[in-house]
């Protein structure tokens, strides 16, 4: 910066001397300062006044001063210019250190989500199970007739980048009081004294699991490295993991998710021709037990035959999504597309599952049965193919997106303890298709969604083989996905939805959203498909620095598909709404 305004500064005052020259050579720069002899007083002209001679004396002084001030000007710039060599040497260490500085960059949200449920149980009876307990499509009040329930939770998502250098950095995310309810968590739970023995003398302390939460305050989710190579970019570590809309794979970062799905991965994504992407990846979903010494130190796994890898590889036309904005705006259409296929297999499974202290209390005291496999051990043999297609057109009116998916494999037991549990064929399938026009220089969109996910109407378990669960933070709905029945599964499903923006960052929207069983066996009636009809309404606004506030609210209304026909007599299902909102601050 400093070369250029020295430069630009001799080529100004240059100009400006040559401009002189043709009247007076001894104004051009070249010449040396001290060789610029002083204007003489001239006589003064034949006819001349002496009042007009005394003004152009004026003028010659004044002429002269100005000389003066470019000599010192021109001085000065070549002093700067003699002293450009020592100073550049300092220059580079300070761009250095400032790009050091910046290298550490932060990412994340806060947000507070309070919600209000009205008549999540449906006023729908309590199935009576086979060993006289109680179960219910919706947790009921601990109190009788109390059908309302509200509460605050709160997430502070932390994604810190840590860039060594231009080509290697370091990521992490972390979740600090991640969805904890506001108020429950108590002092009193760690005083031994009475003063504090109920909520009416307590204010609240750090969660801590095991003692007053389940999960401590503070929960490191990811951790991974990523190092740019000249043939491509090379990540490693526990990872986020998304593609597509999200319906089977979704890393949970948008502002209203609660999962995410985190990989144990590494993967290289290579470019070989512009916009076209190819990237192998191998991941580890399950190691099994493992075993680490009394005295501490290094686990290890107990058995690798336990362990569930995936082994996957995506082929992929995609521009970013500004350059996809950019030429949409402009009328170029974009037309962006992909397909994953992953490979995933596991030998044995353990009935002691994953906890390490358990393993390192059983280890050595199990005899092996005569096939010398721990009794521990149940032989799954399974396999598992999952295909998913994915693509997106989008114009300057239009955007048309879909992604289509299906599991297929076999398994050789799929019992969770008994190694003579049935086997079966995994033959899972869904889809998504999104339509949106843009109206009003897009302020005014459009929308309509169909899904659809398979069921199984030969089991009702979770591990039923043809059942085809869409990821737990693909929400197209409030309250009858998301809150009571769980991820899609067993459905097809229809949203119209429109959205208005009034101003910049504020905007109004509304849908409605039509659910329909495929299979009527396995809902929660028994005997009927249709599911359930849910309205939307809500309004949202964002700043450009980061602040949003939403407020959402749904009513749904059940159809015979979630009644419960084991009760005679049962009284009808109500109706259910909420209330949601969400505000916060992305950074």
């Amino acid at each position: 910066m400093v070369s250029r305004a020295v430069f630009a500064s001799l080529m100004f005052v240059s100009l400006a001397g040559t401009a002189q020259t043709d009247r007076d050579p001894a104004s051009a720069v070249s010449v040396p300062p001290n060789a610029l002899p002083s204007a003489p007083a001239a006589p003064s002209a034949p006819g001349v006044s002496a009042e007009n001679d005394t003004e152009l004396n004026r003028l010659r002084r004044e002429l002269e001063a100005t000389r003066k001030d470019m000599r010192d000007q021109i001085s000065e710039l070549r002093g700067q210019v003699a002293t450009q060599s020592v100073a550049q040497g300092w220059q580079q260490e300070w761009v250095e250190e400032k790009k050091k500085l910046e290298l550490f960059t932060i990412d994340g949200y806060l947000r507070v989500r309070p919600d209000l449920f009205n008549k999540f149980d449906l006023n729908r009876p309590a199935t009576v199970n086979p060993d006289g307990s109680l179960s219910s499509l919706y947790p009921p009040s601990l109190l009788p007739g109390e059908r309302t329930q509200a509460g605050v939770n709160t997430r502070f998502r932390f994604e810190p980048t840590l860039n060594l250098s231009e080509d290697i950095r370091i990521r992490t995310q972390m979740d600090i009081l991640d969805n904890v309810i506001w108020g429950s968590t108590p002092e009193f739970a760690f005083r031994s004294d009475q003063s504090h023995a109920l909520y009416l003398f307590t204010n609240q302390t750090a969660p801590r699991a095991n003692a007053n939460a389940l999960v401590n305050s503070l929960s490191f989710r990811r951790v991974w490295g990523e190092v740019n190579t000249p043939v491509g970019l090379l990540r490693f570590g526990r990872m986020g993991d998304h593609w597509g809309l999200g319906m089977l794979y979704n890393n949970g970062n948008c502002l209203d998710c609660d999962y995410g799905d985190t990989v144990d991965r590494l993967h290289f994504v290579t470019e070989p021709l512009p916009g076209y992407f190819i990237t192998p990846m191998i991941s580890i979903g399950g190691t099994g037990p493992s075993y680490t010494h009394p005295w501490g130190g290094q686990p290890f796994n107990l058995s690798n035959s336990n362990s569930v890898i995936d082994f996957t590889v995506e082929f992929a036309r995609k521009e970013n999504a500004q350059q996809s904005r950019v030429k949409a705006d402009n009328g170029i259409p974009v037309i962006n597309y992909g397909l994953r296929f992953t490979y995933r297999s596991q030998k044995y499974d353990s009935t002691t599952g994953y906890d390490s202290l358990q393993a390192q209390n059983t280890v050595g005291q199990n005899a092996v049965a005569s096939d010398g496999v721990s009794p521990t051990q149940v032989l799954r043999n399974a396999a598992l193919f999952v295909p998913d297609v994915w693509a997106k057109f989008e114009s300057k009116h239009l955007r048309l997106e879909t992604e289509v998916a299906g599991q297929l494999g076999t398994v050789g037991n799929r019992d969770i303890l008994r190694n003579d549990g049935p086997g079966g064929t995994i033959l899972r399938y869904g889809g998504v298709m999104q339509g949106e026009g843009k109206f009003l220089d897009s302020a005014l969109r459009v929308g309509l969604e169909v899904g659809f996910a398979s069921g199984d109407n030969s089991s009702t378990s979770p591990n039923a083989l043809g059942s085809f669960f869409f990821n737990r933070d693909y929400r197209p709905d409030m309250i009858l996905w998301r809150e009571i029945l769980g991820p899609i599964t067993n459905a097809v499903y229809a949203r119209p939805s429109i959205r208005y923006e009034i101003i910049d960052g504020l905007s109004v929207f509304g849908g409605v959203m039509y659910s329909r069983a495929v299979h009527a066996a396995i809902t929660p009636s028994g005997q009927n498909k249709n599911l359930g009809a849910e309205t939307t309404v809500g309004a949202r606004f964002e700043t450009d620095d980061g602040f949003f506030v939403s407020l959402t609210w749904d009513v749904l209304f059940p159809f015979s598909g979630l009644a419960n026909t084991t009760v005679a007599n049962a009284p009808s299902l109500d109706i259910a709404q909420a209330l949601r909102g969400l505000a916060g601050i992305r950074f």
